[in-house]
């Protein structure tokens, strides 16, 4: 195989809106909840039917809402295209020219129903979008894909962009960086609280802590309680673990909630800062 040098193109970009994969279905385009294989699935009166062709195409989510699930960030790892000319047995003159798309995936939660869908430039104008299935994601463990697809004829492959999905929802990528994600999680807490009169601050989004490793030979410490100072956009400005907590797992603890965000605390229909206590488990 020889390998197509994609390298600059290849990782995902920072992009401030998440996108759904929508599906022709009939003469309605309807966002697709599952793959299997390379059919699309899509939710018709509470069951999932297969889409009726394989025209697929992105939108971005313009609207957010309030209940919007909290965001899963995963990791996208050595996406590549490899361009492989494969000579037909008895036939001369023919060959077939495939490309194999790959690559790693890992998220921090299980998942259910995942599904990818490549987004491919080449040197035509249009993009050919190449819908995947990835099947179940278990917490913390790489999956590895490879899928192979032919091209369109004439059709030279520039660029690649991976779009990962479970249960129909884009899920967010490591890669893009710390403020796409940190704008990405500002608008689904905007929205919780748009209309809001009054509210108590509530956890959103608490990625896992991890867990220093110690050689004292102590219990592992399963939780330690942070004060936590909340801006009015959900994000922590401070974080303090209580007094008496190993060293160790006093900072893991404290740097793990620093990142957290939480729909924050409403007064007279106005955001406001507050401080609370949160338990970091480990």
């Amino acid at each position: 195989m020889l390998l197509v040098l994609l390298a600059a193109t290849l990782a995902p970009a920072a992009r401030a809106n998440i996108t759904v994969l929508l599906a022709r279905s009939n003469r309605d385009w309807l966002p697709v909840t599952a793959v299997t294989r390379e059919v699309p699935l899509v939710l018709e009166n509470g069951k999932l039917i297969q889409a009726s062709s394989n025209a697929f195409r992105l939108a971005e989510v313009k609207r957010y809402w309030r209940g919007m699930p909290p965001p899963v960030v995963v990791r996208v790892e050595g996406l590549s295209i490899d361009h492989s000319t494969v000579r037909l047995s008895g036939v001369d003159g023919i060959e077939s020219n495939m490309r194999v798309v790959s690559g790693t995936l890992c998220s921090p939660v299980a998942l259910e129903r995942v599904f990818a869908a490549f987004e491919l430039r080449g040197t035509s104008r249009k993009p050919m979008l190449l819908v995947r299935e990835i099947g179940t994601l278990k917490a913390g463990e790489p999956r590895t894909f490879e899928f192979t697809f032919a091209p369109p004829r004439g059709a030279g492959m520039e660029s690649c962009t991976v779009h990962v999905y479970s249960d129909g929802f884009e899920l967010l990528q490591a890669g893009q960086g710390p403020e796409a994600l940190r704008e990405e999680i500002g608008r689904r807490i905007r929205a919780n609280i748009a209309g809001v009169t009054r509210g108590d601050p509530q956890l959103f989004y608490a990625p896992a802590p991890v867990r220093p490793a110690v050689t004292e030979p102590e219990a592992p410490v399963p939780e330690v309680k942070v004060a936590v100072d909340i801006a009015p956009d959900g994000s922590v400005s401070s974080a303090s673990a209580a007094p008496g907590v190993p060293p160790a797992y006093a900072a893991a603890a404290e740097g793990a909630a620093r990142s957290y965000h939480f729909i924050p605390k409403v007064v007279d229909g106005k955001p406001c800062a507050c401080r609370v206590v949160v338990p970091v488990r480990f």
